[in-house]
């Protein structure tokens, strides 16, 4: 009786020990892996052909079911990447309230979306002014839904939507 408490004791305290392990590992793993598996994104009509340009190291990344995943690009002219549109961000501006800010915004190829980044700043509210929250999100102009494709803490993409 005494030996089957032990053994029942020592399960849960080595459970208990697997949870955390596996809380830490994910909590460290989403600030340096692309990592977001909300499934909202595939509402949005060709998000198959939203592309997302990490800035750091120019990798290009499409969006998956489990957060972002590296994609091949191989269009010769980089500059097609950050089609930024002053048309598209007055649009976005004049139709949806925030109090982030909004850094880049692009037309998908039919302008029934608008795909933009906003940033959240003092995310953790600590004061920090080097505390920033990326949302790469999808503005349905018909019906003014707005869509989150992916979030992350300090992920900076520059966007492209191909046809």
């Amino acid at each position: 009786m005494n030996l089957t408490k032990k053994f029942l004791k020592g399960i849960l305290i080595f459970a208990g020990l697997i949870i955390i392990w596996g809380w830490l590992l994910y909590s460290e793993a989403k600030y340096f892996l692309p990592f977001d598996i909300s499934q909202d994104y595939q509402k949005v009509q060709g998000v198959e052909n939203i592309i997302l340009r990490r800035n750091r190291d120019h990798q290009y990344y499409q969006r998956c079911f489990w957060g972002l995943q590296k994609f091949e690009f191989t269009q010769a002219d980089d500059s097609a990447i950050c089609l930024e549109s002053d048309d598209s961000m007055y649009e976005l501006l004049n139709s949806i309230e925030t109090d982030n800010k909004i850094r880049q915004s692009i037309y998908s190829p039919d302008r029934k979306y608008i795909l933009y980044c906003e940033i959240e700043y003092d995310y953790n509210k600590t004061g920090i002014t080097d505390d920033e929250y990326c949302y790469y999100r999808v503005y349905e102009i018909e019906t003014d839904k707005i869509i989150t494709i992916y979030q992350a803490y300090k992920e900076w993409y520059d966007l492209a939507w191909l046809d």
